[in-house]
């Protein structure tokens, strides 16, 4: 979870109890939502610049689970990942099951 320039991690087998917690709140708090997501991304530097992505070829995320009991999800739920006018890497669709994906380095 990130929020407000902090963030953290919880496990679902330890809900509630925050593994890490860092950033510019003393305290994160969360009861609970409705989203999740898996991600492959760029990461920043502490002078505000992003370093650059490496050539990670294809990641497939497959038998992703949520607490929600009847969830899938959808084509339109897919976001790249770009940098200006250039994508960086590209999402599939959704897998047959509705709970796995993959993402590919396009450069």
């Amino acid at each position: 979870m990130t929020t407000g320039g902090a963030y953290g991690t919880m496990l679902d087998s330890n809900w509630g109890v925050w593994l890490t917690q860092e950033g510019k709140a003393a305290t994160l708090s969360y009861a609970g939502g409705y989203s999740a997501e898996w991600i492959v991304e760029a990461f920043g530097l502490s002078d505000g610049s992003v370093v650059p992505l490496a050539d990670f070829g294809s990641v497939a995320f497959t038998g992703l689970t949520t607490s929600l009991p009847s969830w899938t999800m959808t084509k339109a739920e897919q976001v790249g990942l770009g940098a200006g006018p250039l994508l960086l890497a590209a999402p599939t669709g959704p897998d047959a099951s509705g709970r796995g994906f993959s993402v590919t380095y396009t450069g």
